[in-house]
This record gives structure tokens, C-alpha cells and sequence, in this order.
């Protein structure tokens, strides 16, 4: 049997297929909103953190791991044994982690101080904020939330996957929303955007809800936010998000 190979553009890049063949396709689109044109403190991420923890939104790690970290604040005790040289008042002259360093300088100053060798340990408390671990968002009772040997991510019935982070940068803080679609040929803009925005709307209206009400605790959060909304295929095409897909998923976080 012969097969014949046909050749198949899409937009800059030219494929060779056996005719017939359908060549994948990946869709996506990518939702970037900034709340604010600067970024908050550490301490106040990690306060953001609890607060959208018990909203209902984890902040996560994109690796594996099957344990979701706890924010808030956290006491440690930390145990040290110093090695001291003390005078004839029992006052201590010198100290060091290491016996042989206190030993060292105590030959040295037994020579002409009335000094002993002596030890304590040294314990220090301290109450801290939890720093964030990764950067990814994970509902906790969102059906289409998985986690993978690779990632955490949402993944819907009809090959939509989406993942979800924030930022905190010098430039502002928000929050991106990458949807993907994987299909086996070229799609029509009404098919794309039916899959790429309203899969995952829901979540997505969820989402934003819950941390822009959190962030609000911690600073000026827009009325208006910052929006860049755009779609791309893999074959390098890219077609801007329309104002009514950017106002559909903006007011689905009221639902």
C-alpha cells in the first residue's frame, strides 16, 4: 500500500502529513488580571495565604506531594548546647558551639585567669508566619481538581485542563488562568471559546471571587482590574479574547 504525503500550512509553519492524516492541535488561553500595581510584603502573602485557605483556595506546590501545607503562624523551639569558659563569679567569658574551639581558647586564657570549663544549652523560641509553598491555586472541593506524578491541575471531562497561579511581583499582584483544549484538527472561533470559556467558568468565577475578597484585607484591590485575555494555538496563530468573553468570566465570580 502507497501512501501519499500532502503538505498542510498553518499560519507560518508548513507540515508534511500522509493525506488524510489530522495533525493535533492544542488551543489555549491564557487570562492574566492584576488587582493592584504593586506588590504586598512577604508577611502579608503569608497572611493572604491562611486567609484564602479558609476560603477554600490552596496555595500549592505544581509538584507531586500528597500533603497540602497548613499556613498560618507557627512556633519552633530550637535546642543549641554552647561550651563556655566562666570566671571565678561563675560569669561566662567565652562561649562556642564546638567543645574543641572552647578547649582551644581555654588552655590559652587558664594561664593567667581563674576560669573553669562549663556548658548550657541554649533554647530559642520563635513564632513565624508560614511561607507560601509554590504558587499554584487548588480549590479544595472543585470535582475537577487532580493531581498528576507531575502536576496539580484541573482537568474536565472533555479534554480541558487548566492551571491556575498567582504573582506578587514589583509590577502588581493577581492572579493567571492558562486553559488548554488538545483537539485533532483546526476548530472554529465559536467551538474554541465555547470549550476554553465555558468549561472552566465556574471554577474560574470561584477563584476569583475568593481571592479577590482575601486580598482585599491587605491592599487596595481595583474596582476595574488590569485584564490581558488572548488565545493561541500551537501552530502560532493568536486571536485576542472579545470584551464579552472578558466580561462573562469577570461577572462569574458573583455567581
Amino acid at each position: 500500500m502507497v501512501r501519499m504525503l500532502c503538505i498542510r500550512t498553518l499560519s507560518t509553519k508548513t507540515y508534511w502529513l500522509y493525506c488524510g492524516e489530522t495533525m493535533p492541535i492544542t488551543y489555549v488561553r491564557t487570562m492574566k488580571i492584576k488587582y493592584a500595581r504593586s506588590k504586598i510584603t512577604d508577611l502579608e502573602m503569608a497572611k493572604l495565604c491562611e486567609t484564602l485557605q479558609h476560603r477554600g483556595l490552596n496555595v500549592v506546590d505544581w509538584g507531586i506531594g500528597d500533603e497540602i501545607t497548613h499556613y498560618g503562624k507557627i512556633t519552633s523551639t530550637k535546642e543549641t548546647k554552647l561550651y563556655t569558659i566562666v570566671n571565678s563569679r561563675n560569669k561566662v567569658v567565652f562561649g562556642d558551639k564546638f567543645m574543641s574551639i572552647r578547649d582551644d581558647v581555654f588552655n590559652q586564657i587558664s594561664k593567667v585567669y581563674k576560669v573553669s570549663k562549663s556548658s548550657y544549652v541554649d533554647t530559642v523560641t520563635r513564632t513565624e508566619w508560614v511561607d507560601p509553598v509554590g504558587q499554584r491555586l487548588s480549590l479544595k472541593d472543585s470535582d475537577a481538581m487532580i493531581k498528576t506524578d507531575y502536576h496539580r491541575n484541573y482537568a474536565y471531562h472533555n479534554d480541558v485542563n487548566m492551571i491556575v497561579h498567582y504573582f506578587n511581583t514589583y509590577n502588581g499582584i493577581g492572579i493567571v488562568f492558562e486553559i488548554t483544549w488538545e483537539t485533532d484538527k483546526i476548530q472554529r472561533k465559536e467551538a474554541i471559546e465555547q470549550m476554553v470559556v465555558n468549561t472552566p467558568l465556574r471554577d474560574m468565577g470561584r477563584i476569583q471571587s475568593i481571592f479577590e475578597g482575601a486580598l482585599a484585607h491587605y491592599t487596595e484591590v481595583d474596582e476595574h482590574p488590569v485584564i490581558d485575555c488572548h488565545f493561541d494555538a500551537k501552530t502560532e496563530s493568536r486571536s485576542e479574547c472579545t470584551p464579552d468573553v472578558i466580561k462573562l468570566v469577570r461577572e462569574a465570580r458573583n455567581r
